[in-house]
């Protein structure tokens, strides 16, 4: 599951983010790439942070889901996010150079950008 909300988010929001971008007259190029990499890894580890701070916390070993409950009542919904710029460290790095790296690609097989 966790796998299927970081892809759909990561890819979903880059494409989106390129047309905002080229709405806003941002030229299809590195620095319009740079940028969508950029956006899409926030917005996928956005998405994805709940589900890594849940299985951190299962993982442990000691921990149930009742206690995801109990600290979620008592820390409020943030506590969901513990990790989260750790994570946001994690994952823009590799946007920045996955995604970029999938446009030569595109471009190498002749295929148009989004």
């Amino acid at each position: 599951i966790r796998a299927a909300m970081l892809s759909s988010s990561q890819l979903g929001s880059y494409d989106a983010t390129k047309s905002g971008l080229r709405g806003m007259g941002w030229e299809e190029g590195p620095q319009q790439h740079f940028m969508a990499s950029l956006i899409s890894g926030m917005i996928a580890q956005t998405v994805v942070q709940p589900a890594d701070t849940i299985r951190s916390f299962l993982m442990n070993g000691r921990h149930t889901l009742w206690g995801v409950g109990e600290n979620v009542r008592a820390e409020g919904l943030l506590w969901l996010y513990r990790g989260y710029w750790a994570g946001i460290s994690r994952q823009g790095p590799i946007m920045v150079l996955q995604m970029p790296l999938v446009e030569q690609i595109r471009q190498l097989l002749g295929v148009k950008p989004i």
